[in-house]
């Protein structure tokens, strides 16, 4: 298995169990009657499922500058969360966003990767940034 496979396959693990549970419990925190949905699959590269679902890719694999000496490689994976487009997906958006950042957070440091972090965003498209 390849670096990249690692990462995105310890991804995917992460987003159908962790991601799921983070979801619950801000649906039973907020207790709005806003709920947001469990991911019910999450696809790498391609792929379309029930509502809601999760699709990654491998932006890019890279060393930067500073990288290159230390020889680590930076991949920039794209996550972007597929949902119901409504009035107000604008919010289930942000809050998909807001619990995959708590996600990236809670496991920065992982025995697959040496540093995780948030990238930029914009609507369903979330990229991270991860350093092997």
């Amino acid at each position: 298995m390849t670096r990249e496979e690692k990462i995105l396959e310890r991804l995917r693990e992460l987003l159908l169990t962790e991601y799921n549970d983070l979801i619950d419990k801000d649906n039973r925190e907020r207790n709005d009657g806003n709920e947001i949905g469990r991911l019910t699959e999450v696809f790498i590269e391609s792929g379309t499922g029930h509502l809601p679902y999760a699709r990654m890719m491998t932006r890019s694999g890279e060393h930067r500058e500073k990288d290159r000496i230390l020889k680590n490689l930076i991949y920039e994976i794209e996550v972007r969360i597929v949902s119901q487009e409504g009035k107000e997906s604008w919010r289930a958006k942000a809050r998909y966003r807001e619990l995959l950042a708590e996600l990236v957070e809670a496991h920065r440091r992982d025995a697959v990767w040496e540093n995780m972090c948030m990238g930029s965003f914009r609507g369903d498209e979330s990229v991270i940034r991860v350093t092997f």
